[in-house]
């Protein structure tokens, strides 16, 4: 899956409240779906079917997004 991919790459497992800005983050919204986002300092930036576009949002909810991923040092 997305995690095992992010942890090849170097990436390192974070609690999502430990989180911060560059953060990338995964959920999965359905079965055999994977969903990610990039944490900001007011949210997450994410794509949105339904919008169809790009959009921001305010809120992070940990039951909605299962694991956050640090990118390697000297990477973001």
């Amino acid at each position: 899956g997305a995690g095992e991919l992010l942890r090849a790459a170097g990436c390192q497992e974070l609690d999502i409240g430990r989180s911060a800005a560059g953060d990338v983050l995964i959920m999965s919204p359905g079965t055999r779906q994977v969903h990610l986002g990039i944490r900001t300092d007011s949210g997450v930036v994410e794509a949105c079917a339904r919008l169809r576009r790009v959009v921001e949002r305010a809120v992070i909810d940990a039951g909605t997004w299962r694991s956050a991923w640090r990118l390697p040092e000297g990477e973001a």
